[in-house]
């Protein structure tokens, strides 16, 4: 072999190991930016959330689970809150500093014999601690919420400072079945500083979808 193919073939090799070093430390792609549309709240609906039937009634939603949640006396800050049709109370994370890491999750399962492959498609999300306005603005709202589904990175949420609670349109993801379950979790990217308290809260989280009859 010639001294001129050997450093023909060395160059080759060079490059496939550089080719290879790349393609295993390129970033991926950064999920989707979704933003929260605030809407026209009707103070009677408002005081109806939760009761009656919903797009979420057909999912079995036990499992609630947070990075941590905000000590309270006679009153529950924990994940659950966010998830209970109820708009004044609310998960309150409870780390040092404004909760920037801190995460939501839950897990749904279909439990209804009458719906058909459903999807989530579209968020409801009423931003801050909606038990009063005075409380609304002392403690932190969520600005940005990174959402995941099953640990996949499915969008980052920016949500307007807003008593209003927000529609957010996001890229469909099934239900599974009984036997099989989908975790959804939103984690707090930044925030909205209160004007009294660094703790910051989310009311309520909503699922809208298809495939229910």
């Amino acid at each position: 072999m010639s001294r001129n193919h050997l450093i023909l073939v060395g160059l080759l090799g060079a490059f496939a190991a550089t080719v290879t070093v790349a393609a295993a430390t390129a970033p991926s792609p950064a999920p989707p930016l979704l933003r929260g549309i605030p809407q026209k709240e009707d103070p009677d609906m408002i005081a109806e959330w939760g009761v009656g039937d919903s797009f979420m009634a057909y999912f079995a939603t036990n499992e609630a689970r947070a990075s941590s949640a905000l000590p309270g006396s006679g009153t529950a800050y924990g994940a659950k809150n966010a998830f209970d049709g109820k708009v004044p109370t609310a998960w309150i994370e409870g780390a040092d500093g404004d909760g920037v890491g801190q995460w939501v999750e839950y897990t749904l399962r279909d439990r209804s014999e009458l719906s058909q492959n459903p999807s989530v498609n579209a968020l409801a999300i009423f931003n801050g601690y909606r038990k009063s306005r005075d409380l609304w603005r002392k403690n932190g709202r969520v600005r940005r919420l990174r959402m995941s589904v099953n640990g996949k990175p499915w969008g980052e949420i920016a949500l307007v400072d807003s008593f209003a609670y927000q529609k957010v349109n996001v890229k469909p993801f099934p239900i599974p079945s009984k036997r099989r379950s989908v975790v959804v979790r939103f984690t707090i990217a930044s925030v909205y500083r209160g004007t009294t308290y660094r703790d910051t809260a989310l009311s309520e989280i909503e699922f809208y979808g298809t495939g229910v009859l």
